[in-house]
């Protein structure tokens, strides 16, 4: 090894934890797809998060309890559900997937769950693509940006990659032009009739 090799080396391993990210790429799904895909789809709140290490302290993953408001698709027995999610943080120690938005504290939304019975890196279907805000009756993505409709006849190319909403969303610049929570869900059960 050379002295430039060892000195990078040397370098890295000093490198606070919180340096490391995940690069990620996430295929474009349009609304019937992500529906098709989700084996549960529910209305609710996010009432706790919790980042803890695995077993062995190598990594972080965050568990994210939702009270559920109402069950769209699928069956759930419960009012109480916790996701697992992988990165978080715990101290000074931070691990992320580039593009991956955890559920915040008291967050309400629609969030489309991929399966109940495994662990994946992001449990909900198409990371950001599945997770949609309700703010005043009013539906929004995961970062805020106003949904005034989905149109189902929108067909995503193979290997497109995902720009955080779903494919065929059409989004909009102020709140009081998105779709309602009310609209919102009767376009999902009118796909999965």
């Amino acid at each position: 090894m050379t002295k430039f090799s060892l000195a990078i080396v040397l370098f890295l391993s000093t490198m606070p934890f919180s340096q490391l990210a995940k690069p990620t790429s996430i295929q474009s799904i349009d609304f019937e797809t992500l529906i098709d895909q989700s084996e549960f789809i529910f209305d609710g709140a996010v009432t706790k998060v919790e980042p803890r290490w695995n077993d062995d302290n190598t990594v972080i993953h965050s568990y994210v309890s939702f009270r559920i408001a109402e069950v769209i698709k699928g069956q759930y027995e419960g009012e109480q559900i916790t996701l697992r999610f992988a990165g978080g943080e715990i101290g000074d120690n931070k691990f992320v997937y580039q593009g991956m938005t955890y559920p915040a504290i008291n967050e309400k939304g629609i969030y489309f769950v991929e399966t109940l019975h495994k662990n994946l890196i992001n449990p909900l279907v198409g990371w950001s693509q599945g997770h949609y805000l309700i703010d005043d009756n009013k539906m929004m993505t995961n970062l805020g940006e106003p949904v005034e409709d989905v149109q189902v006849s929108i067909k995503v190319s193979t290997g497109e990659l995902s720009h955080g909403a779903v494919a065929g969303a059409r989004l909009g610049q102020k709140k009081e032009h998105s779709m309602s929570v009310t609209s919102f869900k009767n376009k999902i059960r009118t796909i999965m009739d």
